[in-house]
């Protein structure tokens, strides 16, 4: 373990959140089903918590780790898109190719996810399944797609959707393997009063402000 690692356990050590024994349940509960390390997990714990009695979402659902985490704090609806086959087309700005992540099982995760009977998983590609979703104002969405144009078409549909002190976490902002995420974040927010907010955990957040609106 090296000087960044040990920083970093000791503070998740000193996070009363992450002490609880709610959050250390969730984390044997969703081993095996997510590739996000304790350290982004709390995020997405901590997040979803301030807006349990509002709709949620996200997109990019995996093996459903992160989901669980997220339907467990949950109160309202929690609607959830991914194709479970994998990523698609990929652009010029991804460093991922179309494919990855695709040893993941619909049926599975479906299962897994059963006891929540606030869950609605929509399969296929986010741009084909959004009209799916209800007319909603969401408190929180989480996004974990990795790639240029999904998060692009992410962003294009929720944020108008979101309600003024949300939140959208992004799961990997801020990393060398996401280029594209990244740069779809920044090109969308670029001439918006928001801006994100890095985690140091290759996480972002952006809290959605739309005083002027009212």
């Amino acid at each position: 373990m090296d000087y960044v690692d040990r920083n970093i356990k000791s503070e998740l050590d000193n996070n009363s959140f992450f002490r609880s024994p709610e959050f250390q349940e969730l984390l044997k509960r969703v081993d095996g089903h997510t590739v996000m390390g304790s350290n982004k997990l709390i995020f997405v714990y901590e997040i979803s918590l301030n807006y349990k009695d509002e709709p949620m979402a996200e997109v990019g659902v995996y093996k459903g780790g992160s989901a669980y985490i997220i339907a467990n704090n949950c109160e309202k609806e929690v609607y959830l898109i991914d194709t479970f086959t994998g990523l698609p087309k990929v652009s010029e700005y991804d460093k991922h190719k179309e494919g990855d992540f695709r040893n993941v099982d619909y049926i599975e995760v479906c299962n897994y996810l059963e006891p929540f009977k606030n869950v609605k998983i929509l399969e296929g590609l986010f741009n084909e399944r959004k009209n799916d979703i209800p007319e909603t104002e969401f408190g929180f969405v989480h996004l974990d797609v990795d790639i240029y144009e999904a998060t692009k078409e992410c962003l294009e549909y929720f944020y108008p959707k979101i309600r003024n002190g949300g939140s959208i976490l992004i799961d990997d902002y801020d990393s060398s393997a996401t280029e594209g995420c990244k740069k779809a974040v920044d090109d969308f927010f670029e001439n918006r009063k928001e801006h994100c907010i890095t985690l140091g955990t290759t996480q972002g957040l952006i809290i959605i402000n739309k005083e002027d609106e009212k």
